[in-house]
C-alpha cells in the first residue's frame, strides 16, 4: 500500500465529491474542515494521522464553534477516515475517529420575525433592489439561491405568476425544476415599485436581467467638491446581468440589527440569522394566517410555497408540532378524564370494586376451552 500524503488525499476526496454531484455548500464545508485537519498535523501521510492528533483537534475546535459545528465536524471526519481506508490509503485498522462518541447538542427552535414587523423591514432597507430581495423573500418564500436566479423574463404580471427555478439535493442526486409561482397583492405592489426605478437607474428593461441585480462598490467624490467638505458616496452602478452576489445575508443581518432584532446572542456569538430567517417568517406568518381563517390544508399549503418533500420538514421548518398544539388546545383546563365527571358518574364508581387475587388464591385460564 503505498503512502498518501494528506494534501493529496484531500485533493482526491473533493474531486470525488464533485464528481457525485454534492451540493458546492456541501463541498465547502468538507473543504475547510479538511483545510483545519491538515493545519493542525502538518502535510503528514494519512496512515500517520491517529486518534491523539483528532483529540487535540477537536479541544481546539471547540473553543471556537458550537456543538452543532462539532457534530457536522465529526461526521465530515468520519466519512473522510472511511473514504481513506476504502480507498487503501490507509489501513482499515487505522481509524483515528475510532471510539469517538458523536458530539451531541440541544436543538432550539429557530426565531422569526413577527409579521408585524414586515414593512418596517421593507423600510429599513439600503438600498430599493434589497427591498425587493426582502420582498421577494417575505411574499414568495423561495430560497436566497432561487431569488438570486429570477431574471425579468421570468415575470408575468398580467397572469399574477413569476417563473422560479428550485434545485435540490436529495441523496446525492440533483434535481432541478421549474414552479409558476403565485405574484401575491403584495409582491406585486413592490415589483410595481422596483422595475420603474429599474429602468430609471439602467435603461430600457431587458429579458436576461436579473431582478435583483449586482452592484459595483461606491465611489467617492473627492473632499473639495462635497458640499459638506466630506467623501460622499456616489450613486452605485447596477450591472443587471450579474447575479446579486453572496452578501444578501449580511444586508439582512443589518437590517435586523436596525429594528432591534439580535443576530448575536449575549455571549457575542451569532445566531445564524440571514435571509433564511425571512423565507422562515414569511413561512409561518401565512401558515397562521391561513389557522385563523379555519383552513384545514394550512401545513400543506405552507409546504406547497416552501418546496419541501414532507409536511414533517415543514412543521420542523416553522416551529410548530401540530399533534402537540392539537393536543394542548384540546387539553388544556379540561377534564383528561370527562366520562368520570358528573354525579351520575360517581353513584356509578361507588359500587365497582378492584378484582385482584387473594393470598393463596389460584389463577386459571379459560382460553383453552375457547378452542377444545
Amino acid at each position: 500500500m503505498a503512502k498518501t500524503y494528506l494534501d493529496d488525499a484531500i485533493r482526491d476526496y473533493l474531486e470525488k465529491r464533485v464528481s457525485e454531484r454534492k451540493s458546492k455548500s456541501a463541498i465547502d464545508m468538507d473543504r475547510s474542515a479538511l483545510r483545519r485537519l491538515q493545519t493542525h498535523t502538518g502535510n503528514i501521510f494519512v496512515e500517520n494521522i491517529n486518534g491523539k492528533h483528532m483529540n487535540q483537534l477537536f479541544i481546539k475546535l471547540a473553543q471556537t464553534n458550537s456543538d452543532r459545528s462539532l457534530c457536522n465536524l465529526h461526521y465530515i471526519y468520519e466519512a473522510f477516515f472511511a473514504w481513506c481506508a476504502k480507498s487503501k490509503r490507509m489501513p482499515r485498522y487505522c481509524d483515528p475517529m475510532e471510539g469517538r462518541a458523536v458530539p451531541s447538542f440541544a436543538v432550539e427552535e429557530r426565531r422569526r420575525i413577527p409579521v408585524d414587523y414586515f414593512p418596517t423591514f421593507l423600510d429599513n432597507a439600503k438600498y430599493p433592489w434589497h427591498r425587493m430581495l426582502y420582498s421577494a423573500a417575505f411574499y414568495l418564500l423561495p430560497r436566497v439561491g432561487e431569488i438570486a436566479q429570477i431574471r425579468l423574463e421570468d415575470i408575468n404580471l398580467t397572469e399574477k405568476r413569476i417563473r422560479v427555478t428550485v434545485e435540490k439535493q436529495t441523496r446525492g442526486r440533483r434535481t432541478v425544476k421549474t414552479d409558476l409561482m403565485p405574484i401575491t397583492r403584495e409582491l406585486d405592489i413592490e415589483l410595481r415599485r422596483w422595475l420603474p426605478e429599474y429602468a430609471d437607474r439602467c435603461g430600457r428593461l431587458q429579458p436576461k436581467w436579473h431582478l435583483i441585480p449586482n452592484h459595483s462598490r461606491p465611489n467617492f467624490r473627492a473632499a473639495e467638491l462635497s458640499p459638506n467638505g466630506r467623501w460622499q458616496p456616489h450613486t452605485q452602478e447596477l450591472r443587471p446581468l450579474h447575479d446579486m452576489g453572496k452578501k444578501a445575508h449580511v444586508w439582512a443581518q443589518a437590517v435586523m440589527e436596525q429594528i432591534g432584532f439580535e443576530t448575536r446572542d449575549a455571549d457575542g456569538k451569532p445566531r445564524r440569522e440571514g435571509m433564511h430567517t425571512l423565507r422562515r417568517s414569511g413561512a409561518r406568518a401565512r401558515f397562521d394566517a391561513l389557522r385563523e381563517l379555519g383552513y384545514d390544508g394550512a401545513l400543506r399549503q405552507v409546504q406547497a410555497l416552501l418546496h419541501h418533500r414532507n409536511s414533517s420538514m415543514t412543521e420542523l421548518y416553522i416551529g410548530m408540532d401540530l399533534d402537540k398544539q392539537a393536543r394542548d388546545e384540546a387539553l388544556m383546563g379540561e377534564w383528561m378524564y370527562p366520562q368520570l365527571q358528573g354525579e351520575e358518574n360517581k353513584k356509578r364508581l361507588q359500587g365497582l370494586q378492584l378484582i385482584s387475587l387473594q393470598p393463596g388464591q389460584d389463577w386459571q385460564s379459560d382460553v383453552l376451552d375457547l378452542v377444545a
